[in-house]
């Protein structure tokens, strides 16, 4: 007798699941669906990664529990069943108060980068002819690639394909090197460049005796004889 009960709520349970999961080919329930993952996903591991960092433990919160299981054993409801504005209506309310909280605590991290200044961008861009090579450390390099058609001595390896013509890792040692030693400008030249350009706050504020074509607070770009 308790075979055959345990037999029957497998199976009932089983064929709930495979009913809902079908019921994921159409659009309303596929769209409410990722909408339900997203918000469990937030609820579940947001507060026990924020909880980690400060070295506790927090506890699977019981809404996000009792929402899961409603979502896969738990009946129709007529009263929404077959009112799909209805059904829109109450997902929106209820994930309505969590967007307007998380954007309204938006932050940039401390550690974001700002981008270029454009004054910098326009002096490349007047300055530095087009197709030249520009010796950076490889962010900023990086970074002015984006904004200058000029060429650069090295970029972050995991922007670079690993071949043989383009050695991402050694031309990134080049550069960390020459920023370390605070030259000698022959790096720059054996390089093929004729323009360096120096991010203070990484490379240092020790100024090269080398014509400036800009100088700002931050980026100090040379040109090289």
């Amino acid at each position: 007798m308790v075979i055959a009960s345990l037999y029957i709520l497998v199976r009932s349970t089983r064929n709930r699941i495979v009913v809902r999961l079908r019921r994921l080919r159409e659009p309303r329930y596929l769209f409410g669906a990722v909408i339900g993952v997203a918000y469990l996903y937030f609820a579940i591991f947001g507060p026990r990664r924020a909880a980690s960092r400060r070295g506790r433990r927090s506890a699977i919160p019981p809404a996000a529990t009792a929402l899961l299981a409603a979502a896969l054993f738990s009946r129709r409801i007529p009263q929404v069943q077959g009112m799909p504005l209805v059904a829109a209506a109450a997902v929106v309310l209820f994930l309505l108060p969590v967007a307007v909280h998380g954007y309204s605590h938006w932050t940039r991290p401390s550690s974001a980068r700002l981008g270029l200044p454009e004054k910098l961008v326009f002096a490349v861009h007047q300055a530095v002819p087009r197709g030249a090579v520009v010796f950076s450390d490889p962010l900023t390099a990086y970074e002015l690639a984006a904004f200058a058609p000029v060429y650069i001595n090295a970029a972050p390896t995991t922007h670079v394909a690993d071949t043989r013509a383009n050695r991402p890792a050694a031309r990134v040692k080049q550069a960390e090197r020459f920023f370390a030693k605070h030259g000698p400008v022959s790096v720059v030249r054996r390089a093929g460049a004729h323009w360096l350009l120096v991010d203070r706050t990484r490379d240092g504020q020790a100024p090269f005796r080398l014509p400036r074509v800009y100088s700002g607070s931050r980026y100090v770009l040379y040109k090289i004889p």
